[in-house]
């Protein structure tokens, strides 16, 4: 989720005469893969870093970390993505705690949830490779993600962009799908919007990444604000 304090960020790339001339070629252009990357930017993820497009697009290639980093130079000399480098740590981002109102009456121990998730953030931080779409890309694919990440936010957006590539991974639903926080209306969530929410036929699912800072007593303030509905902490 989102804090409403404004921080130094890292605002995509503006190039306008740039962007008029790429608007005037085909999207053919670009590979499939270079298509999913930017369009995953736009629409669904803020950020996408060079082990998630090597783990996700290149885990069968001889050399993945190689091929993704080949793909991201692509991007950014095409002027489609703004490349930069964060200290972050990638977790392994797995479900804490799932509360469904209609099966369950006591609140989770949220002291519990918040010694887990501090494990597993016990893991080295590293100079991480980040794309982030650029102004071209927006103009050019459309999209609901914000272009202006925050240094102090990062580390946090990757994990929720780990959550979503399992998403697309894992078993799911038939005709679920993810709704980013970006693309959320402010106004059902009172200002305070969750980090996305999976969307099905017969439901919905709130989805809170659980970053690394969070105390139990975040955590529970998040549950009162959504306990009425389907949580995922993860």
């Amino acid at each position: 989720m989102t804090p409403t304090k404004h921080h130094e960020g890292l605002t995509a790339s503006r190039a306008p005469g740039r962007a008029k001339a790429f608007l005037g070629q085909s999207r053919t252009m670009l590979s499939e893969t270079n298509r999913q990357i930017i369009e995953m930017l736009c629409h669904r993820v803020r950020v996408l870093t060079s082990n998630q497009i090597a783990r996700h697009w290149y885990s069968e290639m001889k050399n993945p970390k190689e091929c993704a980093n080949r793909v991201m130079r692509t991007l950014e000399r095409k002027g489609l993505i703004t490349k930069t480098t964060a200290m972050a740590a990638e977790i392994d981002v797995l479900t804490l705690y799932h509360w469904d109102p209609a099966r369950a009456d006591t609140p989770p121990n949220f002291q519990l949830i918040a010694t887990s998730n501090k494990r597993r953030w016990n893991v080295p931080i590293q100079a991480t490779g980040v794309a982030i779409a650029s102004e071209i890309a927006r103009t050019t694919f459309g999209g609901v993600t914000r272009g202006d990440v925050r240094r102090d936010e990062i580390e946090h957006d990757i994990a929720v962009t780990t959550r979503y590539l399992q998403f697309l991974s894992g078993t799911r639903q038939e005709g679920a799908a993810w709704v980013p926080e970006d693309a959320l209306n402010e106004e059902r969530f009172s200002g305070k919007r969750p980090d996305a929410l999976i969307r099905t036929t017969m439901s919905e699912t709130i989805v809170e990444v659980v970053g690394r800072s969070y105390r139990a007593e975040k955590l529970e303030d998040i549950f009162n604000r959504f306990a009425h509905e389907k949580l995922e902490f993860t």
